[in-house]
């Protein structure tokens, strides 16, 4: 979660260019995805998807594909403005819902993320311990991890707002971010399932 990836690139362009409110909601949507997960992995739905070659294939290209779809439209129409929903009559609620949908389908579109989940968590389960209840607690930790690491991001981006704030500027970050998100999306296109 903490090094540079897909998530990083999302709640920095976020709240650079839309604001901390949708910052903090693309940092929710992550948490949520961090609970999907995790969840998933302690009661072996991840395990299920690894072991499956078919599972794994379609949430590769899900996620390959959405990625790509994400960065084409950043190519095609990026920001020249900073974002503000009341500016242009957006409601705030819908505004919010689709930042925390923009984190929630990145992160459970990264099977990257949910084979780390696989592989990691369950190796720290201590001997004798439940292995879901401890697996859960491991999610529990990372999701406040996230919101700690994305939430500093976010509050990073506030100052950077004002400084970033020259058109040419926001429409060369949206387009780095899209290019960002075509190179993951192929990476994710090109990555073969563990055996």
């Amino acid at each position: 979660m903490m090094t540079p990836g897909l998530e990083t690139a999302l709640v920095l362009r976020t709240s650079i260019s839309e604001g901390h409110r949708a910052g903090f909601g693309v940092v929710l949507g992550i948490c949520i995805a961090v609970a999907f997960w995790g969840s998933a992995a302690a009661f072996g739905l991840t395990a299920l998807l690894a072991g499956s070659p078919f599972g794994f294939f379609l949430l590769k290209m899900v996620g390959a594909l959405f990625l790509i779809y994400l960065g084409f439209n950043l190519l095609r129409k990026p920001h020249t403005s900073l974002f503000d929903p009341k500016e242009v009559g957006v409601n705030d609620k819908i505004f919010i819902l689709k930042a925390i949908r923009n984190g929630l389908t990145t992160t459970l579109c990264n099977p990257g993320f949910a084979l780390v989940v696989l592989a990691l968590f369950p190796q720290f389960v201590p001997p004798h311990y439940p292995v879901a209840q401890f697996v859960l607690l491991e999610t529990v930790i990372q999701m406040v991890l996230a919101a700690l690491w994305f939430g500093a991001l976010v509050a990073g981006g506030i100052p950077l707002r004002s400084i970033l704030g020259k058109p040419t500027v926001i429409k060369n970050f949206d387009r780095l971010t899209g290019i960002v998100f075509i190179a993951f999306g192929i990476l994710l296109l090109t990555m073969t399932r563990p055996n």
